[in-house]
């Protein structure tokens, strides 16, 4: 039965939810509501201790990012589990984010959860949240080609995913109806050599197993470029850690070893992902317009989503450090914003004599070494 499941998540055979009309669950939400609410108290306090102190230090924002009624509709307006979803989803914020920044807006400013750091790694363009597929699944693509190995600490993956993954479930109801499908393209710069397999993917995989976010999984699909024996070595490891970690996913992971991109299509095409899934600048040179544009859109969609939350915009407000919700951003942490803003700098400064020499070459050959500014 599991492995029938999982066959039928994959090509996305599964007969489409039945959905609630708004009537419906306006008609459910103030029962559930109260017994969400008994729900929560019946969940011991040392489990629920980042729940409390989110409610307490940023009650606006788990009105805003983990609102309750959405996730009692993706739990099936179920009072236990979506009173134990909220416990997850906070438990591994903070666990992820630490407790100076879990309970700052979830934003892309560098001034929130998220530090310039973070969205250094955003804008590099190796997440990004594509349209559904044929079975209506949304699609997050990961483009490891993208990450920015020379500059980027490898534990922002699993953070900035976080935020992609709060995103899907904020602004998409295909998302919590179809769950969604993760396309990872394995070929890094590096990746003819065996010794690119990475360490700390475990804590990416462990991240998605905590389910802190209230998604399913539907599929994940590895493509690799056949041009040299990495894949070979690399297949196996990766089953060997889906299969340790989390054997529900692992059932539900497929590889797909390619030459181009034409054989991309006709190996996702049978599980419903055609072309419009799948990144233009796939394996190349970041676009700069297109994040450039991305990143102006969603500072917009932030700002008008916490604009009645002045204590929650205040961190979108690039000019202006303070973040004044009882005392929960202090000036230590001020002190660790002048900490990131100095160490993007050093990195800045750290690569002049690179961007000196590739001025030298042709413009198309700095592609990985082109520096994206947050605050631009």
């Amino acid at each position: 039965e599991e492995v029938k499941q999982a066959l039928i998540d994959v090509h996305g055979a599964a007969k489409p939810p039945p959905i609630m009309t708004p009537a419906q669950e306006q008609a459910l939400l103030p029962v559930a509501r109260q017994n969400l609410k008994a729900s929560l108290e019946r969940i011991p306090p040392a489990r629920r201790e980042a729940y409390d102190e989110a409610m307490e230090k940023a009650p606006h924002l788990v009105q805003v990012e983990s609102p309750p009624d959405r996730f009692l509709r993706a739990l099936k307006f179920d009072p236990d589990a979506t009173a134990e979803s909220l416990v997850r989803y906070w438990h591994k914020r903070k666990e992820l984010f630490g407790p100076k920044r879990a309970f700052r807006s979830m934003t892309i400013t560098g001034r929130g959860a998220l530090t310039k750091e973070h969205v250094y790694s955003a804008l590099c363009g190796a997440f990004c949240i594509m349209p559904p597929d044929k079975h209506q699944r949304p699609i997050l693509f990961i483009d490891r080609a993208k990450f920015l190995t020379d500059a980027e600490d490898p534990s922002h993956r699993v953070q900035v995913m976080f935020y992609f993954l709060h995103l899907l479930f904020l602004e998409s109801d295909l998302a919590i109806q179809h769950g969604f499908v993760i396309c990872i393209s394995m070929d890094s710069e590096h990746s003819s050599k065996a010794f690119d397999f990475p360490k700390n993917q475990s804590s990416l995989i462990e991240h998605l197993k905590a389910e802190a976010i209230p998604m399913q999984i539907k599929a994940i699909h590895l493509i690799l470029l056949k041009k040299s024996t990495f894949y070979e070595q690399s297949i196996p490891k990766w089953f060997k850690l889906f299969e340790d970690t989390w054997r529900r996913l692992a059932m539900r992971v497929i590889a797909h070893v390619v030459h181009s991109r034409l054989e991309i299509l006709l190996g996702l095409n049978a599980y419903g992902i055609s072309d419009v899934n799948i990144p233009k600048e796939l394996n190349n040179q970041v676009d700069l317009d297109a994040v450039g544009k991305w990143h102006a859109e969603r500072l917009e969609i932030e700002l008008e989503r916490y604009r009645f939350f002045p204590l929650a915009t205040a961190s979108l407000d690039d000019d202006d450090d303070s973040y004044d919700d009882d005392d929960d951003y202090d000036d230590e942490d001020e002190d660790d914003d002048e900490q990131e803003d100095s160490k993007m700098a050093a990195k800045t400064n750290g690569t002049e004599a690179e961007k000196d020499e590739d001025a030298k070459e042709p413009s198309n050959s700095s592609s990985k070494k082109q520096k994206l500014d947050p605050d631009a």
